[in-house]
């Protein structure tokens, strides 16, 4: 495998699934195969690391758009492992590729489950990703996550759901978290929504929603600061 990208020349298929096995290897509940796995990633030239990678991602980015929700839902999950094993670095490389699919997967309206774990995916990648990366597409992620938001709350009134609704505020929160200041433009966007979510949820089983929602609210105060 190292051998192959020093020398500038393309992957082969048994190489790119060694380098598939050796990602799965490095989440493997096994300590000594994860450090095995860690030393032999370690040894990989840097070229070759990121041609893999985007070839992982580009799989990711397929699995997104399969017809069946437990392998949407796989992708989502496979992609926020490898964004918090390879971060700040996968973050930096793949943050355009990566921003843009999770959000048209939570935009799915198809399956709540699927659309919980393209949430928790991105919230794993923010927590990573550089104020000055994220900047470059909160414009269009607001708007995707106020859509969504206005959404699933009406699901929330109409149904009772919840599931994607928690892991949505959630990710608000990681936004507001990440890019502090230029948060302030779209407080007023998303606070009467908020709001409503806890006056809607005071029933039992609606605990953690409105938990997760608050402390929403509270990142989003610390972020703007005095300036709301």
């Amino acid at each position: 495998m190292a051998a192959t990208a020093s020398a500038g020349v393309p992957a082969t298929v048994s190489e790119k699934q060694e380098f598939y096995q050796l990602l799965k290897n490095l989440i493997n509940p096994s300590c000594m195969v994860r450090r095995q796995a860690e030393e032999i990633y370690e040894n990989i030239p840097g070229l070759c690391k990121t041609t893999f990678l985007l070839d992982a991602v580009r799989n990711r980015r397929a699995g997104y758009e399969d017809p069946h929700p437990r392998v949407r839902a796989a992708a989502c999950t496979t992609l926020g492992q490898m964004a918090t094993d390879f971060a700040p670095n996968f973050q930096k490389k793949f943050h355009e590729t990566v921003i843009a699919a999770l959000l048209r997967t939570m935009e799915n309206q198809g399956n709540q489950r699927v659309q919980s774990h393209a949430a928790s995916a991105l919230i794993i990648f923010i927590e990573d990703c550089p104020k000055s990366l994220l900047v470059l597409y909160v414009d269009s992620m607001v708007k995707n996550l106020h859509s969504i938001l206005v959404i699933k709350l009406q699901e929330l009134i109409r149904n009772g759901t919840k599931l994607a609704l928690e892991q949505l505020v959630t990710t608000i929160a990681s936004v507001a978290d990440t890019i502090e200041e230029k948060f302030v433009p779209y407080y007023d966007i998303f606070m009467p929504s908020l709001k409503h979510i806890i006056e809607l949820a005071v029933q039992k089983e609606l605990k953690l929603l409105r938990g997760k929602t608050i402390e929403c609210i509270s990142h989003i105060g610390l972020a703007v600061g005095k300036e709301k």
